[in-house]
């Protein structure tokens, strides 16, 4: 292969159509905005990252990446190579000061520096970090988007349970509260094992009104609400508090650890649903991790719209 004196990147951008539009809160999608991250070190190895762009959860969008491809490369180019996670990390931070608050090209830039360190050191990702890999299964959470009637979610419901028999099932609410519930409730005569949450993405202004639906997913035993009000309205979040009982998630609300910190001392939410191109890669991931096990919060890890190469 040939060699190139200094690291480089490059930026691809293509529109992957889905099988069918996803419909929640904040948008319908029918259509995955995909960009890879394509990184080249002195000795001619290449690794390769996902950007996922959301607006709706890290303001990103496709056009960003090209713009930031100069500034990324002002960085690598002063570099010839990566030898550790800190290297990795010292890049990051560096690169953070062109690209603020870009988190889902942090994120893909972080994928494509750790599949470089990983083919140099013939170690995987868990291997890198110094985790154990001592679960021998993991949980998978399937999401119901909204569905115009209850004939149409009753189909879908029988469909994933024959497919996946998952253990968590998470429903898209918003749009139609009295149609949702329906929903859940036909989940719950059908297969009450499985555990069921409500994602809300934002939607609620009214604080009430929140607390009202709440409640009635806590009758039905729901197992907790994600981000029923706006991520910004934390005098709305401490009143919710005291008005459920039913166990509240942060999603678009959490980004960083700092963030995370307040969330764990302030006892604002019950659950972290923690997600790679929010907080800009796994680096960041394992500083919230550590805050949420150090105040006795569960945590869900999930990589929002990345496909198979996240996955890897």
């Amino acid at each position: 292969m040939k060699n190139v004196k200094n690291m480089s990147c490059v930026i691809l951008n293509n529109n992957i159509k889905l099988t069918k539009p996803f419909n929640y809160f904040l948008a319908t999608l029918r259509e995955l905005p995909y960009s890879k991250v394509v990184l080249t070190d002195n000795l001619g190895i290449i690794g390769e990252g996902e950007v996922c762009h959301a607006v709706d959860i890290n303001g990103e969008i496709q056009e960003n990446s090209n713009c930031f491809e100069p500034y990324v490369n002002n960085v690598l180019n002063k570099k010839t190579s990566i030898n550790s996670v800190t290297d990795i990390s010292n890049i990051l931070e560096e690169v953070k000061l062109f690209i603020a608050h870009n988190t889902g090209l942090l994120c893909g830039i972080e994928q494509a520096l750790f599949s470089i360190l990983s083919q140099k050191t013939s170690k995987n990702l868990t291997t890198l970090l110094g985790c154990s890999r001592n679960k021998k299964e993991i949980s998978i959470q399937i999401t119901i988007p909204y569905l115009s009637d209850i004939g149409e979610y009753k189909n879908h419901i029988q469909k994933i349970i024959s497919d996946h028999q998952p253990a968590y099932v998470k429903f898209k609410v918003g749009k139609n509260l009295f149609l949702e519930i329906s929903a859940i409730k036909f989940l719950k005569e059908i297969d009450p094992t499985i555990s069921i949450s409500v994602d809300a993405n934002q939607t609620f202004s009214d604080v009430l009104a929140s607390a009202s639906f709440a409640n009635q997913l806590y009758e039905l035993k729901v197992a907790w609400a994600e981000q029923l009000l706006h991520k910004d309205n934390i005098k709305g979040l401490r009143m919710l508090k005291t008005q459920t009982r039913l166990p509240l998630m942060v999603d678009e609300g959490l980004h960083t650890p700092l963030e995370a910190e307040f969330y764990a001392k302030e006892k604002l939410y019950d659950y972290f649903n923690i997600k790679l191109a929010k907080t800009g890669g796994i680096l960041k991931v394992l500083e919230i991790i550590t805050i949420a096990k150090e105040y006795n919060i569960p945590v869900i890890l999930g990589s929002m719209l990345h496909g198979k190469l996240c996955l890897e």
